[in-house]
């Protein structure tokens, strides 16, 4: 099992997933002047899940491709 490349291109993925959804919980806002506030669009959905996108996308290709 700890040689299987799907589980770890699994693993892989989720791990990035979860980290989006632990910055968009417990991590700062940003408004839209930049500056960090209580009201806002979380930085999650900013600049980690675009990352954490980018990321499933390439794991998946290279993680599970035959």
């Amino acid at each position: 099992m700890l040689q299987n490349k799907y589980f770890w291109a699994g693993v892989s993925i989720a791990s990035m997933w979860i980290a989006v959804l632990f910055v968009g919980v417990f991590g700062p806002t940003m408004n839209a002047g930049g500056s960090t506030g209580v009201q806002g669009l979380p930085v999650a959905v900013i600049m980690v899940a675009f990352f954490a996108l980018i990321g499933t996308i390439v794991a998946a290709v290279f993680g599970f491709r035959k």
